[in-house]
């Protein structure tokens, strides 16, 4: 079995890797398309690839006492507001998913942890950022507080997903 690619002939492999037990075949740079016409082939760097999948998904993940990258500030004893803008712009409003468990970790007062209790308000409908809104934990002191989205368990996560 022979080959081409831009003129070049292609070693065989498949005695060697075809008959082996647990063998790896690792292909890399390939584009597939549609139709009879091929196009050039489209080189994107890694942060390019980033930026065009943050348009639909963007992850905050951290592990215990990791602290979001999110600065809040409490409306009441038992809530808080922390902004949030995407790292590009979405292609759509996101809904919003939380796991794990984290805080408001505040100047004077730190929430009791919670499982529950965020949710995104007043995303920006040009996709550029949003609000997440935490309610039900006590002891962030009192209104006006700043203080910081905490992550108090491991592999805890925030999920904003603008899907098709």
């Amino acid at each position: 079995m022979g080959c081409h690619a831009s003129g070049t002939q292609v070693k065989d492999v498949t005695s060697t890797w075809y008959t082996t037990n647990d063998a790896t075949l690792e292909i890399t740079g390939v584009q597939l398309e549609v139709g009879s016409v091929a196009t050039d082939f489209e080189h994107r760097s890694f942060g390019q690839e980033l930026a065009l999948c943050q348009r639909y998904t963007y992850v905050v993940k951290g592990d215990f006492d990791d602290y979001t990258g999110f600065s809040a500030y409490s409306t009441s004893t038992t809530a808080a507001m922390i902004p949030v803008f995407f790292p590009v712009t979405m292609r759509a409003a996101p809904s919003f998913t939380f796991s794990g468990t984290a805080r408001f970790q505040g100047a004077t007062n730190d929430s009791a942890n919670f499982t529950s209790g965020l949710a995104i308000i007043n995303p920006n409908t040009n996709g550029t950022g949003a609000v997440i809104q935490l309610t039900g934990s006590s002891g962030m002191g009192a209104a006006d507080r700043p203080g910081n989205l905490q992550f108090r368990a491991d592999t805890s996560s925030l999920l904003f997903s603008a899907e098709l």
